[in-house]
């Protein structure tokens, strides 16, 4: 039988049967009913005749007036029997009610050993105790238990989506060892979500911004590649160091090749082969080139002449190079020259590169030939 609430009430007057009933009958009247339950939070239990040979406890289910029907015949250990007019009947608590309470006492307090012990259902009126689990650890469902329920850690299934928000994580609680490899997607994280007090000692992050969202409070270490300009800067602490151009793998190439003889014999810098200016586009983020000029195709009219040979980009002066190491060159030797110029603080936009000469020592010209090239080799940074 389930376990209900029974109809108890401490001042049901003694009373007495009003008519006749059978060991069948379901209902019965009383000569008095003051103070008596009616069964409006549960049954109740009478007993007729107590102490005689026909005794008979009753489970009653409801009364109204002296009237009182849904009755459960011979109860509570007792046989059915019939009743004369005038039989004692009293309001009583049962040896079934007692046995019921007993059992929950038992069930509950009687389950608890130690502190933390928790009491669940194991089956249809009956507990079943689940031993205090380790600190920190949930309760959750598992039917494999007696109880149903085990305190254990709690799987990705059981949280649901969203519930765990940064607001209710400690800063430095979840170590990198507690997530598996591969779980977080950059889909699961929102924009800005990881800053840099949320990781370690040691790791800084690479981050994605432009010129101008750079990171507000950057840590030295920390790496930005701005969208913008296509560049990526390095925090040394105290400024943006720059350390990576997308067009420095992409070189810029400016040529020249002459188209008829000419002489040089020039006592100042002057463009040489005439008309090899070029005109090229500095980058906006340029400040600085390293430029490689490399020609061939002059030869020294007479002998023992030197000459200087610079590259001139945007305005400002390369170092340059002698002809023949600085030796004299002899007269009718064809000549190639490589040399390389870092420039810095160089205008950006449009500007030229142009190959210059002077004569050093000697006299008389050098002669470029038709076959004379300019090639510049230009990477900005």
């Amino acid at each position: 039988m389930a376990f209900g609430r029974y109809d108890i009430r401490g001042g049901a007057v003694v009373t007495t049967l009003a008519v006749e009933i059978t060991s069948v009958s379901t209902s019965l009247s009383l000569t008095a009913a003051t103070g008596w339950p009616d069964g409006t939070p549960g049954p109740f239990w009478i007993v007729i005749d107590q102490g005689l040979s026909n005794e008979e406890k009753i489970l009653c289910t409801a009364r109204s007036g002296t009237t009182i029907t849904g009755l459960t015949r011979g109860a509570d250990g007792t046989p059915a029997a019939g009743h004369t007019p005038g039989a004692q009947i009293l309001h009583i608590f049962s040896a079934t009610q007692a046995d019921e309470s007993n059992n929950a006492t038992r069930q509950t307090l009687g389950n608890v050993a130690a502190k933390g012990d928790i009491l669940t259902g194991s089956a249809a009126n009956a507990l079943t105790r689940t031993a205090v689990g380790v600190d920190g650890l949930p309760l959750v469902a598992n039917a494999a238990q007696p109880g149903g329920v085990a305190w254990t850690a709690l799987g990705t299934a059981g949280i649901l989506d969203n519930a765990v928000t940064t607001a209710k994580i400690a800063d430095g609680t979840i170590t990198s060892g507690d997530i598996a490899d591969g779980t977080i997607a950059t889909a699961d994280l929102a924009n800005n979500a990881v800053t840099i007090p949320k990781l370690g000692a040691g790791l800084v992050p690479t981050q994605v911004c432009t010129s101008s969202t750079r990171p507000g409070t950057p840590t030295a270490g920390m790496v930005i590649y701005e969208t913008d300009t296509n560049r990526l800067y390095a925090y040394d602490g105290s400024n943006w160091k720059f350390i990576w151009n997308s067009t420095r793998e992409d070189l810029a190439y400016a040529q020249f090749a002459a188209t008829g003889t000419a002489d040089m014999n020039f006592a100042a810098f002057t463009d040489w082969p005439t008309g090899n200016a070029q005109t090229i586009t500095v980058p906006p983020w340029a400040t600085a080139a390293w430029v490689t000029t490399t020609w061939a195709g002059y030869f020294p009219i007479t002998a023992a002449l030197t000459a200087q040979h610079r590259t001139v980009l945007a305005g400002v002066n390369g170092a340059g190079r002698m002809t023949s190491d600085g030796n004299t060159a002899p007269a009718g030797t064809r000549y190639s020259i490589t040399f390389s110029d870092r420039f810095t603080g160089i205008a950006t936009g449009s500007q030229t590169v142009r190959l210059q000469a002077v004569r050093t020592t000697g006299s008389g010209g050098f002669r470029v030939d038709t076959n004379c090239n300019v090639t510049w080799t230009i990477a900005f940074s």
